[in-house]
Order: structure tokens, then sequence, then C-alpha cells
């Protein structure tokens, strides 16, 4: 049986029923069984009272009248308009069988309602413009663009440069030029502010594709612009800790390699272990002269016991916070000088005058307690 097969009922309008009938497939019965039937018993029941009407609507109004209603498992279009022969009245009824276009109809409706429920749920703005070759391209965005920006999806198309009028100023310039790159390779995936109605910043992360025609030409563009701001934020909190962390490791490490111990009321004492490079040497130095000026000390033993060598520049720093010391009204003792450390500073021709020597700690301890 033909799924769109039409057939046609002459119905008396005073009561409905079928006078006669060219086909009567669709209501699984042979043509001459129809006749003298009501065509409201021939649907289902739910919908008798619908046919009724219709006939009542056509028999009253010289225009067509439609109607949809279901057989068994099949839907149908019945439209009834009024002919008059002589003092007769009858409705002509022209059956169409639906049921494939109704599938067909809830089928796309089910997929839209699903693309909707897709579109409602995707944590970013879904988006897409096309015809961009046009003065006015026409332009689509889903409802998540209210809360990334605060305009709703009408306001938001209604502007034609929204998308870089909410950007930030600092960013639009880096935007307008990513675009030849855009199109130069069919897709990109950019980070940068938007600046949301209220006033507030907002950093997005765009997600884009270009969109081409048969013959290649770019004729749009369409992806989807996600909220990043708790991201951004996460990445600088972890930066500012980062350096927090360098900084605090720098200042104790620091403190470590230049450590100062007072002993007694006016001596202090500064043990030197590991190399001497030029940037702790001014460490020291400016340890040195600060342990001094506080503690107000008499005498600085700077004990140099486990540096292993001296260079120039080292040599130049420890005589400079000699002579700084000596500034301050204090002297310095220099202990723990090995031979190979002074035969570096001979032939470095370093000028140890005004500084005490001794070649052990306990020795410049000695002394300093000599001189308290």
């Amino acid at each position: 049986m033909s799924q769109a097969a039409s057939y046609l009922w002459t119905c008396i309008s005073l009561d409905g029923r079928v006078v006669s009938a060219s086909g009567a497939a669709v209501f699984e019965q042979e043509p001459h069984a129809l006749v003298g039937a009501t065509l409201a018993s021939l649907v289902a029941a739910d919908d008798a009272a619908a046919v009724t009407d219709m006939l009542a609507r056509a028999a009253a109004d010289d225009a067509p009248v439609a109607v949809r209603c279901r057989i068994g498992a099949r839907i149908l279009e019945l439209c009834g308009h009024r002919v008059q022969q002589g003092d007769a009245t009858t409705i002509h009824v022209l059956t169409r069988d639906i049921t494939a276009e109704e599938a067909r109809a809830a089928h796309d409706e089910q997929q839209m309602q699903r693309q909707a429920t897709l579109l409602a749920n995707v944590p970013g703005a879904v988006w897409a413009t096309w015809d961009i070759d046009t003065p006015h391209p026409s332009s689509y965005i889903s409802e998540y663009v209210y809360t990334l920006t605060g305009y709703t999806p009408d306001e938001w198309n209604a502007r034609p440069n929204a998308y870089l009028e909410t950007a930030h100023p600092d960013d639009r310039a880096r935007l307008i030029a990513e675009t030849p790159r855009i199109f130069a390779r069919g897709h990109d995936i950019s980070q940068f502010r938007w600046i949301h109605r209220d006033g507030r910043i907002v950093w997005v992360e765009v997600h884009l594709v270009v969109v081409r025609d048969a013959a290649g030409v770019p004729t749009g563009l369409c992806g989807v612009t996600m909220d990043i701001t708790q991201q951004k934020e996460a990445e600088a909190a972890r930066t500012r800790l980062h350096e927090e962390i360098i900084h605090t490791q720098e200042r104790i490490l620091a403190e470590l390699s230049t450590p100062l111990i007072p002993l007694g009321d006016r001596t202090v004492v500064m043990p030197l272990i590991g190399l001497l490079d030029g940037a702790r040497a001014e460490r020291v130095t400016e340890a040195l002269l600060h342990g001094v000026a506080t503690s107000r000390a008499r005498v600085a033993i700077v004990d140099i016991t486990g540096v292993p060598s001296l260079d120039t520049r080292s040599a130049d720093a420890l005589i400079r916070a000699a002579r700084g010391v000596r500034l301050l009204g204090a002297e310095v003792v220099l202990t723990g000088i090995r031979p190979e450390v002074a035969q570096a500073l001979v032939g470095l021709g370093t000028d140890l005058q005004g500084i005490v020597t001794r070649n052990t700690l306990d020795a410049g301890i000695r002394y300093a307690s000599e001189r308290g």
C-alpha cells in the first residue's frame, strides 16, 4: 500500500456519512464497505470530534478545511470542501497519508531539541558567522554569551564589531594582527580579555575554524569561546607564589652563606665555607658592615678556613669589607688563611696592611679576647 496515496469521499453534509469512495486502502477496507459509515467512525476515537468539526466548518464555508487524524498507526490529513450539486450539498474530502512526513518532522524536531540542549549546556559561547564577504554577514551565538559578557544573543548580534569592541583595548591590536594567520591556517586557538558589561575583566579562550565553500574560498567562521578567568587567576597566583618562594629561598641562602655569629659583647665571627664568588663576596661585605654597626663590635673575625680559593674580585671585596669595618671603628681579624690562599693573595698583590691575620679561628678568638 502506498504511503502517499490519496482518496476521495463524497459525504452527505447533514450526517457525515460516506456516499462513495474512490479508494480505501488506508482504511484497510474495500471502497464499497465504507459507504454508509460516518467518516468520524473510521478514525481514532480521540480524533472523531475534530473530524466532525472539520466537516461542519467545510459545509458552512466555501474555503477548504483541513484536519489531521489517526487511523491505527497512520497519520492522515483530511481536507474537505463543500460541493453544491443542485439541491444536494456534499463535502468532498481528500485524504492524504502523512505518516512518513510526520515522522521526519518529529525526528527533525527531536534533533533540534537535542542540539538546543547541547548548546545550552556547553560551558562556552558557541558561535558562527556566515557570508563574511558581504557588508552584513549573518551571525549566531548561543545563550552563554550573556554569562560571558552581559549581552544577550540579540544584543550581541546587533553590534557588528562586538568581538573586537568587547575585547580589552590592550588586546585588540593583537587580535587584528592574528586574522591573516587564522585564514591561512584554517583554525586557531587564542586567549585574550573581554570586558563584561558590568566592567569586570573576563579571560576567554577561543577555538575557531574557517568555513570554506566547495572551491575552498572562506565563507565564514565558527567556534566556541570559553571562560578561563579562574585558570588565569590560578596561574597568576602560582606565579606569585613561585616568585615569593624563590625570593625567600634566595634570602635564606644569602643569610646562610654569610652567617654572623656574636661572640661576647664586642666580638662577631663570620665563618665562610665554599667558593666566594663576586656576588657572595658582596653579600659578605653587606652582612659584615651591617652586623658590626648593629652590634657595635670592636673586633670582627672573618674565618676563611673553608674557602678553597680566592680570585681578584673576591679578595678585593674582602679587603674593602675590612676597610669598611675599620671606618666603623672596629678591627678585622682574618683567620684560616691556608698556604695556597696566602700564596694567591700574594700573587694578586693584595694589600693586607691594617688587617690582623691568624692561621686558625682559635687564634683569632684569643686575639679578640685579649683586645676585649
